[in-house]
């Protein structure tokens, strides 16, 4: 296989691992978010204003996805960053 055949699968590959990538960060959110809303109504079950686990938290939502893709951002500036020496790192 010449170079240019490799390099047409490397960027169709690269493609479906950014696909991957991004459901995976989705999936992580939702984790995240549904973690927090069953923790939130598990912790104030008996009391008057109780959060219940199966109603929709916008403002949670919003919290969520702003931490968790600040640290994903963060991580991946972070690796970038490492590896954007003269290439010995690699």
């Amino acid at each position: 296989m010449d170079f240019f055949a490799h390099q047409d699968r490397a960027r169709k590959h690269t493609g479906l691992l950014v696909f991957y990538f991004v459901i995976t960060v989705l999936i992580i959110m939702a984790t995240v978010y549904f973690a927090l809303m069953a923790v939130l109504a598990f912790s104030t079950q008996n009391k008057p204003n109780a959060i219940d686990f199966f109603s929709f938290q916008p403002e949670l939502l919003v919290g969520v996805i702003l931490s968790v893709g600040v640290v994903i951002a963060s991580g991946s500036l972070y690796q970038t960053w490492l590896l954007s020496g003269d290439g010995s790192s690699v």
